[in-house]
């Protein structure tokens, strides 16, 4: 007998380590598989290095290389170009703004969270 058909992971990417590890820990706690970055420069290390995730939640003011320029280099690279990703973000932006399949902003509704993830990583 089969378990429940896996899901796909998150890719958490936030320079702030208290809102990366809060994220992963919620997630894992509802039984997601979560990888964390601190930047852009960072997740594209990770995305080298993972299974694709079904969504990567993106800070859009990082240092190193911020979130409109991850966005940029995941945009024009054929292998990255379909992932979805959700900006996470206090900074004022919005959704029109950025290539992305939606907006939150910090700190997040949980439950909007959840059910964003759910829908973006069940299999």
């Amino acid at each position: 007998m089969a378990g429940p058909p896996a899901r796909k992971p998150v890719l958490v990417v936030d320079d702030d380590r208290d809102i990366r590890e809060g994220l992963q820990d919620l997630l894992e706690s509802e039984g997601h598989t979560v990888f964390t970055a601190s930047d852009g420069q960072d997740a594209l290390e990770v995305l080298a290095t993972i299974p694709r995730p079904g969504l990567v939640l993106l800070d859009l003011m990082m240092p190193r290389m911020n979130g409109q320029r991850f966005l940029q280099h995941v945009r024009g690279d054929p292998a990255l170009a379909q992932l979805s990703i959700v900006v996470l973000t206090a900074a004022p932006a919005t959704v029109q703004d950025v290539a992305v399949a939606g907006l939150l902003r910090k700190p997040p509704d949980l439950d909007e969270l959840l059910r964003i993830v759910g829908r973006f990583c069940e299999a």
